[in-house]
């Protein structure tokens, strides 16, 4: 994968404690810097643990987003760490690095889309009816990213998911023939018909 902030192909790094410092690594041992210095015992538990870690050496720093998706757990990870909410999906697009994902429930390969909503319209009679906003309905409109094709909607319930402010925000994958998505938060949606 490469860096969503500068294009930079992103490399694997060891994230290490040592006895005097700690420190990121190359995968191959290279020193890339020195985070930390202290003075711990050679019996600390600390001492001698690693963490895979992903690094763009363009941008030098570690990065916080999730660069693959492990199949087998079903789940988004960036080196050793699971990554179940992505927090800077109002301003930057992860979803659409993932473009080889299975459907969790038909196992189509997902699609890159965004979505728009429309609310249920909160009227006395709705009001009265049902419970806001427990009960309230949100209709969220699928699209094609390429094609800009409305594909499908899918009604869910108002509380289901939290509506982002921007088009970024809106970003998701979705699979053409369930009512599954994921957004660009990595919040996965589905709805059986």
């Amino acid at each position: 994968m490469n860096c969503i902030d500068c294009n930079q192909l992103l490399i694997n790094t060891y994230y290490k404690c040592t006895e005097n410092d700690y420190r990121l690594e190359k995968t191959d041992g290279d020193l890339i810097y020195i985070k930390d210095t202290h003075n711990l015992d050679i019996d600390n538990e600390e001492v001698n643990t690693q963490e895979l870690s992903v690094y763009c050496t363009q941008c030098e720093k570690v990065i916080d987003y999730p660069t693959t998706y492990d199949t087998i757990n079903n789940n988004f990870k960036n080196g050793n760490l699971i990554i179940e909410k992505y927090h800077e999906y109002l301003d930057k697009n992860i979803i659409h690095q993932f473009t080889n994902i299975n459907c969790l429930h038909c196992n189509n390969i997902l699609q890159t889309g965004y979505f728009t909503n429309t609310e249920m319209e909160q009227t006395e009679e709705n009001l009265l009816k049902y419970s806001y906003p427990t009960d309230f309905k949100n209709t969220i409109h699928i699209y094609d990213e390429v094609s800009k094709e409305k594909i499908k909607d899918i009604e869910i319930y108002f509380l289901d998911l939290k509506i982002p402010k921007t088009e970024i925000g809106k970003k998701i994958i979705y699979c053409p023939n369930c009512n599954f998505f994921i957004t660009n938060r990595l919040d996965e949606i589905y709805k059986s018909d």
